[in-house]
């Protein structure tokens, strides 16, 4: 099972890592395999992006196995969080 981190930058400086989240539910995205996480990733560089306050650039988003993640990253998956 893979997952998204998106990693936000802000002036400032400061910087925030979150799971990429679904927008209708809220809970952290998970996908079967690396392509299918890799897919959502390509659609979201290609699409339109509107800064936060205070955000320098879009999000770059990593592809990560769940079993590697940061413990609060798997905790967040598993609904512990």
């Amino acid at each position: 099972m893979y997952a998204i981190i998106a990693k936000r930058e802000f002036y400032g400086p400061r910087t925030v890592r979150q799971l990429l989240a679904d927008p209708t539910t809220r809970w952290p995205e998970t996908f079967a395999d690396q392509e299918a996480a890799r897919a959502q990733v390509k659609e979201l560089d290609s699409a339109v992006y509107y800064l936060s306050h205070n955000e320098s650039d879009r999000p770059t988003y990593t592809v990560h196995r769940v079993d590697r993640l940061a413990r609060r990253f798997r905790e967040e998956i598993a609904g512990t969080a």
